[in-house]
């Protein structure tokens, strides 16, 4: 919740089962430090940046819980243009999964998971269609780049959060933070402990089922283009 001090998590993000694929396929979260930029016109999909962190792929097998940090290896990166706005998936493993020391780089997921970077382009390519009637697309030809390209995209990505962090008037993401002591915005640890003690204390009888587009497949027309197309849907 990029407009709330310290960036609480407030609620769980459901997206569509668009078949055959329930929810994510991977433990969806965001690697610190990050920030895609709109202002800045990445050149390998010709966009500026959404506005956000740079989405992490965790593909271990343990799956992971809301809030949780996880150390991780990063494998590669594809270049998703999403809605008009460069979105960076990048895909990472724990460092303490069983496949940690097998996995170096993008080529040896395919070779361990194979069928896995497939899916992860055919979801994300798809995945807007119920929710925006429209399809994604990628930057470099589709393709995945490697360790050694994943690292320039995150320095670059590490440079825009700098930068947002150093600046003297604040903007629509709320900057506080406890970490970059030379940015105007920087609180102290205990500062950010008040701030997450003044909530209201957890209370169990306030969860909510998942919502309707999370019972349900949806079925969506295998195609690259602009047209806009709304899938059936199908009560499971």
């Amino acid at each position: 919740q990029d407009t709330e001090i310290i960036n609480e998590i407030e609620q769980l993000r459901y997206v569509e089962n668009i078949f055959p694929y329930h929810g994510y396929m991977w433990n969806y979260g965001s690697l610190p430090q990050t920030w895609e930029d709109p202002e800045f016109i990445d050149p390998s999909t010709g966009v500026g940046g959404d506005g956000d962190p740079i989405d992490a792929l965790e593909i271990g097998h343990k799956v992971g819980y809301t809030g949780e940090i996880k150390q991780v290896k990063i494998l590669g990166a594809i270049a998703l243009i999403d809605f008009g706005e460069t979105d960076w998936k990048v895909l990472c493993i724990d460092i303490n999964d069983v496949l940690a020391e097998t996995v170096q780089d993008i080529h040896d997921i395919e070779i361990k998971m194979p069928g896995l970077l497939e899916a992860t382009i055919d979801f994300f390519q798809h995945y807007k269609v119920p929710s925006k009637g429209c399809y994604n697309s990628f930057g470099l030809d589709n393709q995945w780049q490697n360790i050694k390209f994943t690292e320039k995209v995150l320095e670059d990505a590490h440079n825009n959060w700098k930068f947002l962090m150093n600046q003297d008037k604040r903007g629509k993401i709320m900057t506080e933070n406890t970490y970059h002591t030379d940015s105007l915005w920087h609180i102290s640890s205990e500062k950010a402990l008040s701030i997450l003690n003044s909530n209201p204390p957890y209370n169990a009888g306030n969860e909510q089922s998942p919502p309707a587009i999370a019972q349900h497949f949806t079925y969506v027309t295998r195609k690259m283009c602009n047209d806009t197309l709304i899938p059936s849907k199908s009560e499971l």
